[in-house]
């Protein structure tokens, strides 16, 4: 994978830390910083907490709730699969994302780890992206707009298509791998937010091409409610530690409040 140590873009971590009885998932980037924990018997998940630390939007937190729907019975599989029990609008997609990968990685018998992801900023041309676990590159992408370029084998493919894109995955990739790509393509589509300055946003729908029904503060009642928390957009630099710098954000300014 490339170096990009010179290059400005948008960078996202998330960590899993797996222990006897305890799964916690934690996603930072340049807008999120959330954390989902759960208590977990073989098997089972008995108990479900989250934190909203910074978030771009004062509703945000109220998908803390969401959480309760992982518990119960986990069969080893994907994310995907974790996270179809769930009800879109009850959630914030990122928090569901990094408590689906972490229950799924748990229910593998998986073992702690760090996923870290890299979207340059558009300058001319195609652009590229990429995802790392442990500092080992899985994926990278030629991208330019919403289309992957470049390697062949996505060449051509939408990452703004959804379920289609997931479709394009062929079983024989396995769960790890998926798991990976789909990461991926989220991060291409939120990396868009660098194009604009959310802080001259005062309401959630006030943002181009805003996605309505995506998730509890997109859903049609409360995104009117959903207030911008100024400033809580991080800029982070190739070699920063997301999660020190997004928790200092936190100490100077408490958890983020529309």
């Amino acid at each position: 994978m490339r170096p990009v140590t010179d290059v400005r873009g948008f960078r996202r971590e998330l960590h899993v830390e797996i222990a006897e009885h305890r799964v916690t998932g934690e996603l930072v980037d340049d807008f999120h910083h959330f954390r989902a924990e759960f208590d977990v018997t073989p098997g089972h998940v008995v108990a479900a907490r989250g934190a909203a630390l910074r978030y771009p939007w004062g509703t945000c937190p109220g998908a803390i709730g969401g959480l309760a729907e992982f518990l119960g019975p986990v069969e080893g599989g994907s994310a995907r699969a974790v996270a179809t029990r769930t009800t879109r609008l009850r959630h914030c997609t990122h928090l569901r994302d990094v408590a689906a990968l972490s229950l799924a990685r748990w229910a593998r018998g998986g073992a702690s780890t760090v996923y870290s992801i890299f979207v340059a900023d558009p300058v001319t041309g195609p652009t590229h992206a990429s995802i790392a676990r442990d500092g080992h590159g899985l994926v990278e992408w030629q991208i330019e707009g919403l289309c992957i370029r470049s390697p062949e084998l996505w060449a051509g493919c939408s990452l703004g298509r959804g379920a289609a894109f997931a479709e394009r995955l062929a079983p024989e990739l396995g769960d790890e791998q998926i798991e990976a790509i789909l990461l991926l393509q989220r991060s291409c589509l939120i990396a868009l937010g660098r194009q604009y300055d959310l802080d001259t946003c005062r309401h959630a729908t006030d943002v181009p091409g805003a996605p309505t029904g995506a998730c509890f503060t997109y859903g049609r009642t409360v995104a009117p409610e959903a207030t911008r928390v100024p400033g809580a957009t991080l800029d982070f630099a190739a070699d920063a530690d997301l999660r020190a710098l997004s928790r200092a954000w936190v100490a100077r300014h408490g958890p983020a409040r529309g």
